[in-house]
């Protein structure tokens, strides 16, 4: 009489059943890894919009502001960003309004959203390294992937500088 040496049916399902439980926590965790890249790429471009307006500042093109001088404007909404050319007062940095033209512009994914308050969000970048108006401490660009409910701050300081910060969760 020989023995055939073989696994039950019940040890198969339990083995088929672990490598299913680790195949789907694989799957779940490549979702979120995902997830928060496409933040990160959001960010990449939203810091490069911001370089973008201060770099046009400190190298300006020719443009008629008669009186006035010449600043880059970024503005964030909620659901995009864009860069603008405008003519600012020189003494009180406001916009003159009707003088912007808009230079570039950035739709964002449908799961990400800016979540800064209040919206829009408007940062100018002043002629020949002038400094900017900056984003306040309690007020960062704020970017927030709602798949993963995570966060990510940007904040420009009033002389220009870009400060991003770790992706953490949305309060």
């Amino acid at each position: 009489m020989s023995l055939n040496k073989s696994f039950t049916l019940i040890e198969l399902i339990v083995v088929m059943g672990i490598i299913a439980f680790f195949a789907g926590m694989g799957l779940v965790t490549f979702g979120n890894t995902n997830q928060i890249n496409s933040l990160r790429q959001v960010k990449d471009r939203v810091t490069d919009g911001l370089e973008y307006a201060k770099q046009k500042a400190k190298a300006p093109e020719l443009y008629d502001c008669s009186t006035n001088e010449l600043a880059y404007n970024f503005n964030l909404n909620a659901t995009s960003y864009y860069v603008q050319r405008c003519c600012a007062n020189p003494t009180t940095k406001v916009l003159v309004g009707g003088s912007c033209q808009q230079i570039q512009q950035y739709a964002f994914p449908a799961n990400i959203s800016a979540i800064s308050s209040p919206l829009p969000l408007s940062v100018n970048f002043y002629l020949l390294n002038n400094g900017s108006n900056g984003t306040t401490a309690g007020n960062p660009i704020r970017l927030k992937n709602s798949s993963v409910n995570k966060c990510l701050d940007v904040t420009v300081s009033t002389s220009g500088a870009i400060e991003v910060f770790d992706i953490a969760d949305c309060p």
